[in-house]
């Protein structure tokens, strides 16, 4: 047996594994060592084999099926076995009867009922979605089922619709920020898309950073093409697709139910994943915000012409107090905590 022989199994595949049930059922050293080892090997498939231990340890019942001889057999040792009695009627009669008709009727009934449980559970548990969820200054690498990777900003969520087959869409959404680096699949032409509360961004394979926050819908193309299309949630019926080139960011806001399409430079929407931030000639108060989504302080100006000030550089952002610290050389002003709040000053 070798790790490779599970690289392209599905979940239903585990579950019907011997050798993965048998683990599960009975783990020893050997089998233990074996599947941390696949685990490691191919760590895209953790989460699955994660959610298929939990069906069978939650679910695991005897496969095998009580047959109506075993049943009366086991009722003739009860027979042999049991010597108290009770009279009825002036007659000696068994404390158990054979078991009639009715009785093989009800076990059957509440086998069924077991199985359909099983069944329901198994199929409801199957789709529930897996959940990333990254905290206020926290980030979170992710590699998803199928290979592709996703590195989550702060303060974001993620969440893989369903269990994806070769032949079937691979779908998640993203509330928050997000950049993708997105596995081809040329054999089968999957598509991924990533659905936000206003956009679905579709592709084959490629890098992109998706925000979605402040009421606002980012996708910044760094490489490959993606198309876009926005959802029917807020009441705009465009069934045109919007087709990105690199270099392109698309940002639709649903206050203005408005799309604009420009040129940028990609490596600065996405050099927060490298632990730092590049700013061209932007506001203040823009990064104000971004303080504020990535590490859950509100930030207020006590003049508002600070505000309106403008930078064009790159600030390390790892560490809050090095940001907070580059921003007051850099604009010559104080900052001030005060518990969950920031002030800048003069």
């Amino acid at each position: 047996m070798t790790t490779n022989n599970y690289q392209n199994y599905s979940l239903e595949d585990f579950l019907e594994d011997k050798y993965f049930r048998d683990w599960v059922k009975c783990p020893n050293e050997q089998t233990d060592e074996f599947w941390k080892s696949m685990q490691k090997q191919s760590p895209e498939k953790e989460a699955m084999i994660a959610q298929a231990r939990l069906i069978l340890l939650g679910f695991m019942v005897e496969e095998e099926v009580v047959s109506k001889e075993n049943i009366d057999l086991l009722w003739q040792k009860v027979q042999q076995k049991q010597k108290l009695s009770v009279f009825y009627k002036n007659s000696q009669r068994p404390l158990f009867s054979k078991p009639s008709a009715r009785m093989y009727s009800v076990a059957a009934s509440l086998a069924l009922l077991m199985v359909v449980s099983i069944v329901f559970w198994y199929n409801y548990i199957r789709f529930v979605p897996i959940v990333y969820q990254t905290k206020y200054g926290q980030m979170q690498t992710i590699v998803l089922p199928d290979g592709s990777k996703v590195m989550l900003n702060a303060n974001s969520r993620l969440e893989i619709h369903k269990e994806w087959k070769e032949t079937e869409s691979r779908e998640l959404s993203l509330v928050g920020e997000a950049f993708f680096e997105v596995e081809k699949k040329p054999a089968t032409e999957q598509k991924f898309i990533v659905h936000t509360a206003d956009l679905d961004v579709v592709v084959l394979g490629t890098s992109f950073n998706v925000s979605d926050r402040y009421a606002k819908t980012k996708v910044v193309l760094k490489e490959g093409a993606v198309t876009l299309k926005l959802n029917n949630k807020q009441g705009v019926r465009n069934e045109q697709e919007i087709v990105m080139q690199v270099g392109e960011m698309v940002e639709f806001s649903k206050k203005e139910n408005k799309l604009v399409k420009q040129k940028v430079n990609a490596e600065r929407y996405a050099s927060w994943k490298e632990n730092k931030l590049i700013f061209e000639d932007t506001p203040m108060r823009e990064i104000a915000l971004l303080i504020q989504e990535n590490y859950g302080l509100e930030v207020s100006f006590e003049d508002e012409s600070l505000a309106k000030r403008k930078i064009t550089g790159t600030i390390p952002s790892q560490n809050l107090q090095i940001l907070l610290s580059s921003l007051e050389t850099i604009f010559d002003v104080k900052i001030t905590q005060k518990n969950e709040k920031l002030i800048l000053g003069k």
